[in-house]
């Protein structure tokens, strides 16, 4: 049931390509704004964005991630930021920083450095990094 409902927002997007592909797009670039992308998307931005990484970097093939285990971290991932008292730690951050890594791992041509075990540790991590932060301050 809870994957069917991961696929029924993902196939959402697919009923206005348009919309989905500018987001994907801008994603891809140093313009890109997580609060129109979060605004647009509401809960399902994560699980789009974890979808549409793991796809661009072939994770799921070269390690044999399964969509629905990746569904399920995802869903939990935004649970766990939906249901956070931190009004700076949260989803719209993780957005952020998952922009910022792809953008520069793109643009720096770190995969010519960066093993595809690397490149997937880095995004589970800029998922996760910020899970329960209990402070709304960096330092």
């Amino acid at each position: 049931k809870e994957i069917t409902e991961i696929r029924k927002h993902i196939t959402l997007l697919g009923r206005e390509p348009g919309i989905a592909n500018k987001l994907w797009e801008e994603f891809k670039g140093i313009d890109f704004d997580e609060n129109v992308f979060c605004d647009f998307m509401k809960d399902r931005a994560l699980i789009y964005l974890g979808f549409k990484l793991f796809n661009h970097y072939d994770l799921f093939k070269k390690f044999g991630v399964l969509p629905d285990n990746l569904a399920r971290f995802l869903r939990e991932a935004t649970s766990v930021y939906n249901d956070s008292m931190n009004s700076y730690h949260n989803l719209m951050l993780v957005i952020g920083v998952l922009h910022n890594l792809h953008y520069f791992i793109v643009q720096g041509k770190l995969t010519e450095y960066l093993t595809d075990l690397d490149v997937m540790a880095l995004l589970l991590a800029a998922i996760a990094y910020c899970f329960s932060h209990p402070y709304t301050y960096i330092f």
